[in-house]
């Protein structure tokens, strides 16, 4: 798949051979499951790298002021993000020099990935969230396993930290948009607390 209007013409191929492999007993669903998910990465990747592609530089002045400070135009240089889908999402960013503190990229501000590591900000927090519990090295194969694709260590380790710093420590709450819609109710059934 090459492009977003590739994929359902193979979505449709996929589906059909996948029926055919587990009507034959050739595959169980548990592959059949591991199959489909490959393709929804590739659409995923597709998707996203369309979207970061569509984003325009915020800047293409030569001179910039960043909280006061003056910036200027020093190169432009390739923005590698590796993504949620394991593939890894590739733009030209300008880069800019700013007095006293080092280099400054407007479109990194604009995509939320500074201080990111070279992973997209999802990517970021589940580092975080899986590497927060234990050591590294222990969390880089977990993260692995539930993305679907390897993650060093130590990419887990920056990360970590960098994300950490700027997250409020909140471990009770929720993340937004998994909200439960209904208040949690505990009961009491012989002698024990049932959710």
């Amino acid at each position: 798949m090459k492009s977003i209007a590739d994929c359902a013409p193979v979505a449709r191929e996929v589906v059909n051979c996948l029926a055919e492999e587990l009507e034959l007993g050739q595959s169980g669903l548990k592959e059949v499951e591991e199959k489909i998910l490959q393709s929804v990465y590739r659409l995923g990747a597709l998707m996203l790298e369309e979207v970061v592609e569509k984003i325009g530089e915020p800047t293409q002045e030569n001179t910039i002021y960043v909280d006061g400070k003056r910036g200027r135009y020093r190169d432009s240089a390739n923005l590698r993000l590796i993504t949620r889908f394991g593939s890894e999402v590739v733009c030209r960013r300008r880069r800019y020099s700013i007095e006293g503190e080092g280099g400054y990229c407007p479109l990194d501000e604009k995509l939320g990935v500074q201080g990111c590591a070279g992973f997209t900000p999802l990517m970021s927090y589940l580092q975080a969230l899986f590497g927060g519990s234990e050591a590294y090295a222990g969390a880089a194969p977990r993260l692995g396993a539930a993305l679907g694709f390897s993650v060093s260590a130590t990419a887990v380790q920056p990360n970590r930290e960098m994300v950490g710093e700027r997250q409020a420590f909140r471990p009770f709450d929720p993340l937004d948009g998994q909200r439960q819609r209904e208040p949690l109710e505990v009961r009491r059934a012989a002698g024990r607390d049932t959710k």
